[in-house]
């Protein structure tokens, strides 16, 4: 289900707010009405355009930040001030966006709009499962009946008071946190593996392209034909190893959560969880850039090959060379 800006009545849609690679500009604080009405995207040569509209019979019309003044009248300096700084950002993610926004001092119109939608974190119980399981059980223990749907948010939501208050004292004790404090560890603990399972979620989903790429990379440097074009053997190497490189460093990144939640749970305190979810936060960047450059290219290349007997490497190869080599 999508959103509405109460204060302009325009539309957000979920895919636009669970996406790396797209920002809907009704987010923003802009005096542009032509602006709020449009979106902000990372073209296929992972640069950020403005898109004033997308069409499946016209295509989509694309404006680079620098040339808006020339087609929207007006905007403001202060607009085109934020545009600039929101294009230069590596990813659209909403953890990206939160950290970026804060440091350059950009408000959002609603914070609301800077969380996954709640279809997303539906689809993403299966990897913050076993996260918020394993706070549950050390809560509780085996026996409880929460572990077996594990819901962070669901802890202090009870219609008795006394038996709210007994869970805080529970939880506190078991954290060493104060207990005022617990409601607010239960938020942030929900919210950065909810973090890690987005970007989580988003590499498994180009892995299986990411294969068919790599398969591709390697018809173009065995073919007979080809061999003799050099540039295009070479960018058919590098491409191949980069792509492998960026599914390593990012598969390395996971590993490395994983690894610390195990050795943080073995004395789970408040400070424990404060140096693990700055460590988290830190990555933010890194992953959405990552994955918002690899997703861009990869999904370039499935829409073009659904599938890996779709073309020959000569076809491959050209598509390589004009669409995939360009800002990767």
């Amino acid at each position: 289900m999508d959103s509405v800006d109460p204060m302009m009545g325009l539309d957000v849609r979920d895919e636009d707010t669970d996406s790396l690679a797209t920002i809907p500009l009704a987010i923003l604080p802009f005096d542009s009405v032509t602006l709020r009405g449009l979106r902000m995207v990372k073209n296929n040569g992972l640069e950020s355009v403005v898109q004033m509209f997308d069409d499946d019979k016209t295509g989509a019309g694309h404006i680079k930040p620098r040339d808006l003044k020339r087609t929207i009248g007006e905007i403001s300096p202060e607009d085109f001030g934020i545009v600039n700084k929101v294009s230069e950002l590596h990813s659209f993610d909403v953890y990206c966006l939160r950290i970026a926004l804060r440091d350059h001092g950009i408000q959002v119109n609603d914070t609301r709009f800077l969380k996954l939608s709640p279809s997303m974190q539906s689809e993403l119980d299966r990897y913050v499962g076993p996260f918020t399981a394993r706070l549950i059980k050390a809560i509780y223990g085996d026996d409880s009946p929460g572990a077996a749907n594990p819901d962070v948010s669901q802890l202090l939501k009870d219609a008795d008071v006394n038996q709210v208050r007994e869970k805080l004292k529970l939880i506190a004790g078991k954290i060493q946190i104060d207990l005022a404090k617990v409601p607010q560890f239960l938020e942030d603990y929900g919210d950065i593996y909810l973090s890690i399972a987005y970007y989580r979620n988003r590499l498994d989903e180009l892995e299986p392209i990411a294969d068919d790429f790599v398969a591709g990379m390697e018809a173009i440097t065995s073919n007979h034909q080809l061999q003799g074009n050099t540039e295009i053997v070479a960018a058919a190497k590098k491409m191949r190893d980069k792509v492998n490189k960026m599914r390593e460093v990012l598969r390395g990144r996971f590993q490395l959560f994983t690894q610390s939640t195990n050795e943080m749970w073995d004395d789970m305190n408040a400070d424990r969880f404060a140096d693990f979810k700055q460590m988290v936060e830190e990555n933010h960047a890194a992953l959405g850039g990552l994955l918002c450059k690899l997703g861009v290219k990869l999904d370039a290349w499935h829409a073009k090959f659904p599938s890996r007997d779709t073309a020959g490497p000569n076809r491959m190869a050209d598509f390589l060379m004009t669409d995939m080599r360009p800002g990767f």
